[in-house]
């Protein structure tokens, strides 16, 4: 077997892992670089390229979650291949192609579930060639990401993918197998030694300041991919008497996962005897349904229970209105209203919107961060460690790969650069 990290031995995202037997030849994630958007028109171009050739020869993809890093260079392959992930993520990833204005891309035809014989149910092993791949759900901030066990001429590799283990389902880490020859471990964490608070602490959190400053609306800023924050914000804004106000992006994403899994809140679908959501009408987003074809969700969406500005004015105490930078302009016309701006996000993100930051300082809102990250902190990366019992660890997905050595002191720890074959 071989092993060449094209990106991630030190960098966060971007994640592409070629593995190959003497026969056949996978990916494992096919990632864009976290920093694409900013970089030139000549070098997103050479990035495109880069994973071309990368993709060469290549039997099929795996992709671990719906991250645009573990999965945004699939559009640019010529001829799309064959790509395995399970549902959830699968779903996301056309429900996010359709919300962007690229619900008809070549690649959403060559996506495939892994095979399982029912949901929740462990994943069955699929072979291409010679190499089998058995799949693991893992606990991580998008919705049913997955790790991957390779196997291939006596050699068993894990892939860890993106995970963590103080999210909703964070036991699952029990079920990754054991005794590997490799444990290929993301380690965005690994530079310093935080401990994060669990999704359900971010709930408690949500619903004592929901209750502290209990006369004034709440905007929350937080992914509208992140489903495990939503139920929390959900279960703190019932638990508070507010209404959530969601838009045609988030009620879309919600709805489709909701097919899925009937436990997720939506718009959409109520819970019996809730009455919880209230709904916001974004009509770039309408536009972008039309053109995909989804005109019964647009029929259902313009039947959704809506909230009258004037009343946001006169009970502001009533709401909690998930928000992002771009929606800054909705947010200006309620400027006398008594607000708190919520951030629940990653804080790097915050530097990308200057003036959201420079509105909200302006106007001296309130702005409490209440947050979780999606990825393992060091202390749950030893005990990952010490559950899988790896021969060998290779930290991937991190900026300072050298500091893996000081979580398994008594395990083999490889550092390849990007692009180095590994031989076993």
């Amino acid at each position: 077997m071989q092993l060449i990290i094209h990106r991630g031995t030190h960098e966060i995202g971007g994640n592409c892992i070629e593995v190959r037997s003497r026969q056949t030849k996978i990916l494992l994630d096919f990632g864009l670089p976290l920093d694409f958007a900013t970089r030139t028109p000549e070098e997103q171009e050479h990035i495109r390229q880069e994973a071309i050739e990368w993709a060469r020869d290549t039997d099929a993809i795996f992709i671990s979650h719906c991250h645009a890093d573990h999965y945004g260079l699939l559009s640019a392959l010529p001829h799309p291949l064959l790509t395995y992930a399970t549902t959830g993520t699968i779903t996301m990833i056309r429900a996010i192609s359709t919300l962007s204005g690229q619900a008809h891309a070549e690649y959403l035809k060559y996506l495939q579930p892994l095979p399982r014989q029912k949901e929740n149910r462990p994943f069955e092993p699929l072979c291409i060639g010679d190499i089998r791949i058995t799949s693991y759900t893992v606990d991580h901030s998008a919705y049913d990401a997955c790790a991957f066990l390779i196997e291939a001429e006596g050699r068993r590799l894990l892939y860890s993918g993106d995970l963590r283990l103080h999210g909703v389902k964070k036991s699952l880490y029990r079920q990754l197998p054991k005794r590997v020859d490799c444990l290929l471990l993301e380690g965005t964490h690994l530079a310093n030694d935080t401990t994060y608070p669990t999704e359900t602490q971010i709930a408690a959190r949500l619903k004592r300041q929901f209750r502290a400053e209990g006369d004034k609306l709440h905007y929350v800023w937080c992914s509208n991919q992140n489903i495990d924050r939503i139920v929390q914000l959900y279960k703190a804004a019932r638990a508070s008497s507010r209404k959530l106000i969601v838009d045609t992006y988030t009620a879309f994403i919600l709805e489709k996962i909701h097919d899925l899994n009937p436990a997720i809140p939506s718009p959409l679908s109520p819970f019996h005897g809730d009455d919880v959501f209230r709904y916001f009408r974004l009509n770039k987003f309408i536009r972008r349904l039309e053109e995909s074809g989804e005109l019964k969700m647009i029929e259902r969406l313009q039947e959704l229970p809506t909230v009258e500005p004037a009343d946001i004015g006169r009970h502001p105490e009533r709401y909690v209105w998930m928000i992002r930078p771009s929606m800054l302009p909705y947010m200006q016309k309620f400027i006398r209203i008594p607000c708190v701006v919520v951030t629940s996000t990653w804080e790097g993100y915050e530097q990308e919107h200057p003036e959201w930051i420079s509105w909200i300082a302006e106007h001296g809102f309130p702005n409490p961060h209440i947050h979780t990250s999606g990825h393992a902190d060091t202390g749950s990366l030893k005990r990952i460690i010490r559950h899988v019992k790896p021969a060998q660890v290779i930290p991937i997905h991190t900026s300072c790969p050298e500091s893996i050595s000081t979580l398994c002191p008594h395990t083999k720890v490889r550092l390849p650069l990007d692009n180095e074959p590994i031989e076993w």
